[in-house]
């Protein structure tokens, strides 16, 4: 099996991750998006509560396609990639976001997501969290449901006395960041 392969991201201190980050969307954004229909032209691309947890740098992503979480393992995470996956060496002409999803442990739950990867940050993982951006005529308003979803899961989980380090990390970090 293939593993994952740390890249810039790893290096970058927060400030420069978040820049990369925004730059890398936006010119996706311009190169792959800027004729979709499904495109929201109210919403930039915007970043939010990056946070640090077990080493993995987790962050809010919106742009006018996706709200996603994207995750940054620290450089000396040990992960397998789905065989025959190979982000770094995939056709240049064919443009992919989304790997196939990936199982992986952080916290005390089990994590998935897509595995991508773009030059400037290396490889990463896409975890994506809302899809139809048209409802929203700002950021505010895509941040404010995911919030209402995240109290509506919390409130389920504490009616059901369910406990998730993961998902009281999260809920701290994605209802209070701006």
């Amino acid at each position: 099996m293939p593993h994952w392969r740390p890249g810039p991201a790893t290096q970058m201190d927060d400030a420069t991750l978040l820049a990369a980050v925004e730059t890398v969307f936006q010119e996706m954004q311009e190169e792959h998006f800027s004729s979709d229909p499904s495109l929201n032209p109210d919403l930039p691309v915007q970043i939010r509560a990056l946070r640090e947890i077990e080493g993995w740098r987790s962050l809010l992503l919106l742009t006018p396609w996706m709200l996603c979480r994207l995750l940054f393992p620290p450089e000396t995470a040990d992960l397998e990639l789905p065989e025959g996956y190979d982000p770094e060496t995939r056709d240049p002409e064919k443009f992919e976001l989304l790997g196939p999803i990936v199982e992986f442990p952080l916290l005390d739950n089990r994590q998935k997501a897509h595995p991508s990867f773009q030059p400037q940050l290396g490889s990463f993982f896409i975890q994506p969290l809302i899809l139809n951006m048209q409802p929203f005529s700002s950021p505010d308003e895509v941040f404010g449901a995911w919030n209402r979803i995240i109290r509506t899961r919390d409130e389920n989980r504490k009616r059901l006395n369910v406990k998730s380090a993961w998902h009281e990390e999260i809920a701290r970090a994605e209802l209070f960041a701006r």
